[in-house]
């Protein structure tokens, strides 16, 4: 039986997953010259390695091996995959080089739900989703080469250069990593369980929790009521609501 040539004809396929993988490989995966794509992981990750061949249909045997560096030996398991027709066709549309750290690709062509598909495969990649110091809530960092600065700006809508001279993105909003989550899994994205099990979809902030009540209120004053009467609706103490309103400039400050 022939062996099929285009073995990474699936990343061509539009579908939301296809664009999670693309995230994923910019990150983590490498485009040689030869076109051919080599994906190393962590052996903790080789689980996220296999969903990667399941979805191109490849039959390639994983490697599992250890290195050792800084006196530290370090477990991996890894593929590579030739393409030509596939890896040229990428390559064209996203300018892609060999070294593509210091060389970033064109993502232009990315936009809406599929920008969104492939950040969030650039994140399980690339990125780092840690819970806050004393806190149960969650912070989302990325560190890249200094030359990926546009293309963090691109991909999150904001980012700069930290003190060390990389591009940095960090996301600390809760309710942002919470709707991230919801809308991955709304796609049926493979995203990596050790990463976004940490990100609780069912809380509820504070700050939404204010944000809903408040609301409230607005609209009951608006509509008559008086503090006293929105108050006892809302079970909150008549202070609270008082300042509230005053904070949105519908009543004046009692002196």
């Amino acid at each position: 039986m022939s062996q099929r040539k285009n073995k990474l004809e699936n990343l061509l396929n539009e579908s939301h997953e296809s664009y999670y993988w693309l995230g994923f490989l910019f990150a983590d995966g490498h485009f040689s010259n030869k076109n051919r794509l080599k994906l190393s992981l962590s052996i903790k990750d080789r689980d996220h390695l296999i969903k990667f061949k399941d979805f191109i249909d490849c039959d390639t045997n994983l490697i599992d091996k250890s290195f050792w560096m800084r006196d530290k030996e370090y477990f991996v398991s890894s593929f590579s995959v030739m393409d030509t027709n596939s890896m040229s066709i990428l390559k064209n549309k996203y300018d892609i080089k060999s070294n593509k750290t210091e060389n970033p690709p064109n993502l232009s062509s990315l936009s809406d739900d599929l920008k969104f598909c492939f950040m969030i495969g650039f994140i399980d990649g690339d990125g780092s989703i840690q819970n806050q110091t004393g806190r149960k809530d969650c912070k989302l960092s990325i560190k890249c080469h200094s030359s990926w600065l546009n293309n963090l700006k691109y991909l999150f809508g904001s980012a700069r250069k930290n003190n060390s001279g990389y591009a940095y993105h960090c996301t600390s909003d809760n309710e942002i990593l919470r709707d991230w989550k919801r809308k991955a899994l709304n796609f049926n994205l493979p995203i990596m369980p050790r990463k976004w099990d940490k990100i609780d979809t069912s809380k509820i902030s504070k700050y939404k929790i204010a944000e809903e009540w408040q609301s409230k209120a607005i609209h009951l004053f608006e509509n008559g009521k008086t503090v006293k009467e929105i108050a006892v609706y809302l079970d909150k103490k008549y202070i609270t609501v008082y300042q509230a309103l005053v904070r949105k400039n519908l009543i004046r400050k009692e002196v």
